[in-house]
């Protein structure tokens, strides 16, 4: 089993399975979602597991015909060696890394921020936010937007050069320009998608018209009550405004 974190602390576990044909493609690993299930599955390593593509996609495991139990749920985060913590989601164990300054989180959090549906800036692959971000060049939102000043020595890494690093900047610049939806998508607030984020977006552009930023940290700050707007829940409600309110910093 192996564990990987999300810019939001989840610790998620996927299953290492031998190759296996279903429904016409060879499968090698298996979404578990939390710990729960794996206890459920009184999994181990070597158990001979039954499987499934769910909605024919998403390979995973429906029953274990030898339950072992014998794996042995991790106590640090895979990335960063810091302790996790088991929080219960609706019923489930699920296990969060509490360190802010994770690297596994911190890169998959500038990923969403960069992202299509997010700030949407063509150029910054996994594998070269990875590099950017070992040589410090980004560390955090701010710092995309700071790129240029080490262009001349981002020209010199392998796979860049000035052709694709004037692009890169050409990108960074216009995403300046992008909606405010886009913006909310980027931040990563928890449990935000595209059609919860326009509802945001059209909320604080309608109070703060300009200053729809400063509107929305205005709000949670204020704690304010999103379960006014359509399809919003207190958990979501709650989740607005803690993380803006913690980020405030960062993304205003």
């Amino acid at each position: 089993i192996e564990w990987a974190t999300s810019r939001t602390g989840l610790v998620n576990p996927v299953a290492i399975v031998e190759p296996v044909e279903i429904d016409g493609t060879t499968v090698t690993r298996a979404t578990l979602s939390n710990v729960s299930i794996i206890k459920e599955l009184q999994l181990g390593i070597g158990d001979t597991v039954t499987m499934i593509k769910a909605n024919q996609i998403i390979p995973k495991i429906t029953d274990n015909l030898t339950r072992s139990d014998t794996y042995v749920i991790p106590t640090v985060c895979p990335d960063c060696g810091k302790p996790i913590v088991t929080k219960n989601d609706n019923g489930r164990e699920m296990l969060y890394c509490v360190n802010d300054g994770c690297p596994a989180r911190l890169h998959d959090k500038i990923s969403n921020f960069a992202s299509k549906d997010g700030m949407n800036i063509v150029g910054i692959s996994q594998e070269r936010l990875k590099t950017l971000m070992e040589l410090n060049f980004i560390c955090d939102f701010e710092s995309v937007y700071n790129l240029y000043q080490h262009r001349s020595e981002i020209e010199k890494i392998p796979g860049f050069g000035k052709s694709s690093v004037q692009k890169l900047i050409d990108a960074i610049e216009v995403s300046k320009k992008c909606k405010f939806a886009s913006v909310i998508v980027a931040i990563g607030i928890p449990g935000i998608g595209k059609s919860s984020a326009k509802a945001l977006a059209k909320y604080c552009i309608a109070m703060g018209g300009s200053n729809a930023l400063q509107t929305l940290i205005d709000c949670a700050e204020s704690n304010y009550d999103w379960t006014q707007l359509e399809d919003f829940g207190a958990v979501t409600s709650n989740g607005i405004n803690e993380y803006v309110r913690k980020n405030k910093m960062e993304i205003a």
